[in-house]
């Protein structure tokens, strides 16, 4: 799903057309394929779960691009351009942000990182972000490049977990459906969460140290001592 938010094309359902296109071509070269013929129940269930979803994504997302304004997508960041492999460890790490977007009514970044679980209820956004280490460091990238990051917009989606039975593939997607237009909030999430610049700073720190170990290490010195990453970041 998170092709549809796609840039610079940002018309909904432009997206999904070419994506209900897109997944329709990839599922049929699976069913094609001889070796998938063990795995066919599992591919029935996926082919339910993503049309079910895709079907739903149009009235959950309506109102993104009235709040949201999506900079760009699929964005490579690193840390310091022009590091090797002999530049300290810090400096040759990369990655690469799923997207840059701007929040219309006050102008700021954000990072919007997509996740796709088994479910969504429950979950601690606030406490992800504070140990998504990645996220932390695409933040702590931008404000060292003069881009500040305010937070990060989870795009989420959880997936269907029914049963396929004997009344097949219409039935399944059908169940599904009725599942997720029931309790949209069950599957589908997007939460903003500020970064705190206090505990961004603090991992900065602790997560440079793990680094200085890492590569201080050497045949005689492998094992890091658990305690040692464990108490740094958690």
């Amino acid at each position: 799903l998170e092709s549809l938010i796609s840039f610079p094309n940002n018309d909904p359902q432009t997206n999904l057309v070419n994506m209900r296109q897109k997944v329709s071509d990839y599922l049929d070269t699976l069913e094609n394929n001889p070796f998938m013929l063990e795995q066919m129940d599992k591919l029935t269930v996926a082919k339910a779960q993503v049309f079910s979803l895709l079907e739903a994504w149009p009235a959950y997302y309506a109102n993104f691009f009235e709040e949201w304004e999506v900079i760009d997508t699929e964005v490579t960041i690193r840390a310091v351009e022009g590091a090797n492999l002999k530049s300290h460890r810090p400096h040759r790490m990369a990655g690469k942000i799923d997207a840059i977007v701007k929040r219309k009514c006050d102008s700021t970044i954000w990072i919007m990182e997509n996740k796709s679980k088994r479910y969504l209820t429950g979950f601690n956004w606030s406490g992800n972000l504070e140990l998504d280490h990645q996220v932390m460091w695409y933040a702590l990238i931008g404000i060292r490049t003069g881009h500040p990051i305010s937070g990060c917009l989870y795009n989420a989606i959880g997936k269907p977990q029914h049963r396929l039975s004997k009344t097949g593939y219409a039935d399944l997607k059908f169940r599904m459906s009725n599942a997720i237009a029931a309790e949209p909030e069950k599957y589908f999430a997007m939460v903003p969460i500020d970064i705190d610049n206090y505990k961004l700073h603090r991992m900065e720190m602790h997560f440079s140290a793990i680094m200085d170990n890492v590569d201080a290490m050497h045949d005689t010195n492998k094992h890091l001592r658990p305690t040692m990453s464990t108490g740094r970041c958690g």
